[in-house]
């Protein structure tokens, strides 16, 4: 069997959309799902529908496999799909290789007609209107655009065209108008790249995930929503597939995403960016006295971030970014007080995962002229399971694109969890310092600072310029001092040794400094060796 078909086989749908934080209910013997209930998994099948019938299948086209499903509610690759659902069904394999071509059966392309017009359009009108609470003006523009029509079936038709050809249409769904029995589907030979496009010749456009919610848009905008263009995106997981263009925008270009997604962990929808999440409450399907609310405020906060743009730029000097923790600020403040008074702009991110992730990102960006990355703590979290890692593509950005940078190794000796209930077992009978009720910090050990070690050294002989590495002898976080119970000389001399058996890059300088990490003159050394490798770079 082809990992494909095992994949299929052995991965369960509704385990997977649970784990993706979706809430699975019963209905009959299918499942759906609580935030997206136009879609029916069948566990016997293996199979999912969207938006349509799985007893009438012929008519929608066939369902779905987990591939499918995570390709549509995840936002992946079909690649990266295989690769993660590999990973989350634990799924062996005994001398078959990962990678091996898959025979894949292309269906055949069928031509989109539209269902037959109905003589009149009161249903559709009734539906709209007084249902779903769209504006009258609305629904008679959009018309009049051939966008929305009533077929033979009484059904409402939402029509999208293609862009280089206005009269040929690229998609179509339909939504019952009875309210005592709900209906909704694609019209066959849809093109789901396309979706529904409404031009008004702005510069500017809303992205929703139906029709319906763009309507509800329009609607909230009152006499002025046609100053902005509309995209419908054709299926569903809309908070999926828009969010990856979000994050292409440049940073400070406003983003709101109105999602009922936007209640739990949104880290795969933001990443790195500034995109500004906001709870729809309910579903973004037509006005009511909730959804009314919430996209009023959507909308006056958008366009308060376009109108209150922040027009007093300061003048540009040359950008450094720092890593700080708690353990580390005085020395890290120190520094950048001295780097500012030579005339440089300092960004201090906070060394809690997300902060070293964006960190990173900020580098790849390629406005920054040099790193000071004094804290480098997140990779003890990778490599023990603490909370605050920041992936194993942290500390690759500044090695990679030749960024002069001055790194330390500041709160490696802390491994940070949770509440004190959250620890795991094995590290119960460490030294824990309790850095507030919400966080728990274990003292590292000899293996796992060695491990440490090799980690960091292996990035920085990555190293493309000129780069330093300080060793603070006296302590490397404010725990770690004389007198502390906290305090580790041997598992910070291991660190060391490793870091120095590592590095074999040229390039990269490693220095003893005789001092605590939070001395004064460490901070001003580390601030004038960085000053030294940016000068070194012009």
């Amino acid at each position: 069997m082809g990992i494909c078909e095992r994949i299929k086989d052995e991965v369960s749908i509704t385990d997977y959309a649970r784990y993706m934080g979706f809430t699975i209910l019963k209905k009959g013997n299918y499942y759906t799902m609580k935030e997206h209930d136009s879609v029916m998994i069948s566990p016997r099948k293996k199979k999912y529908w969207q938006n349509s019938n799985p007893s009438d299948s012929a008519a929608f086209g066939e369902g779905g496999s987990v591939i499918d499903f995570a390709m549509n509610f995840g936002g992946y690759s079909r690649d990266e799909a295989i690769k993660q659902l590999i990973s989350f069904g634990n799924i062996r394999f005994d001398n078959e290789p990962i990678q091996q071509t898959q025979k894949v059966d292309i269906p055949e392309s069928v031509e989109l007609k539209l269902p037959a017009t109905d003589d009149n359009e009161r249903n559709v009108f009734a539906y709209l209107i007084k249902t779903r609470g769209i504006a009258k003006d609305v629904v008679t523009e959009l018309m009049k655009r051939k966008m929305i029509y009533q077929d033979k079936h009484k059904n409402c038709v939402f029509v999208g065209y293609d862009s280089n050809n206005k009269n040929k249409p690229v998609y179509a769904c339909l939504r019952g108008t009875n309210t005592y029995k709900k209906f909704q589907g694609d019209v066959r030979g849809c093109d789901y790249s396309k979706g529904i496009y409404v031009e008004n010749g702005s510069k500017t456009f809303v992205v929703t995930e139906s029709f319906i919610d763009a309507m509800s848009v329009m609607t909230i905008m009152g006499k002025d929503w046609k100053k902005h263009n509309y995209l419908a995106l054709g299926g569903t997981g809309g908070t999926s597939l828009v969010t990856p263009c979000m994050r292409l925008l440049p940073l400070g270009v406003p983003k709101i995403m109105v999602s009922t997604m936007a209640s739990g962990d949104v880290s795969r929808y933001v990443g790195t960016s500034d995109i500004l999440m906001m709870p729809s409450i309910v579903d973004v399907a037509g006005i009511n006295r909730i959804s009314s609310q919430v996209l009023t405020h959507a909308v006056h906060a958008i366009v308060g971030m376009v109108e209150h743009e922040n027009t007093d730029i300061p003048v540009k000097k040359p950008l450094i970014v720092a890593t700080m923790y708690g353990v580390t600020t005085p020395c890290v403040m120190c520094a950048k007080e001295y780097l500012e008074q030579e005339g440089y702009e300092v960004i201090i991110f906070h060394a809690s995962g997300t902060g070293g992730k964006m960190m990173e990102s900020l580098i790849n960006s390629g406005i920054v002229d040099g790193v000071l990355d004094l804290t480098t703590t997140e990779w003890i979290d990778e490599i023990a399971g603490g909370i605050m890692a920041a992936g194993t593509g942290r500390l690759d950005a500044a090695a990679l694109n030749g960024v002069p940078q001055v790194v330390s190794v500041g709160a490696a000796d802390m491994i940070t969890f949770g509440e004190r209930e959250s620890l795991p077992e094995k590290y119960k009978d460490r030294v824990v310092y309790m850095h507030n009720p919400a966080i728990t910090v274990v003292k590292s050990n000899i293996e796992e600072n060695v491990t440490f070690g090799i980690k960091v050294g292996e990035k920085l002989n990555q190293c493309k310029n000129n780069a330093v590495l300080l060793l603070p002898l006296q302590g490397i976080s404010m725990n770690d001092k004389v007198g502390s119970e906290y305090y580790g000389p041997r598992e910070d001399q291991a660190l060391f040794i490793t870091l120095k058996k590592v590095i074999n890059n040229p390039l990269v300088e490693v220095i003893d400094v005789d001092a605590h990490i939070n001395d004064e003159a460490f901070a001003i050394f580390a601030a004038r060796k960085l000053v030294a490798l940016m000068e070194m770079k012009k």
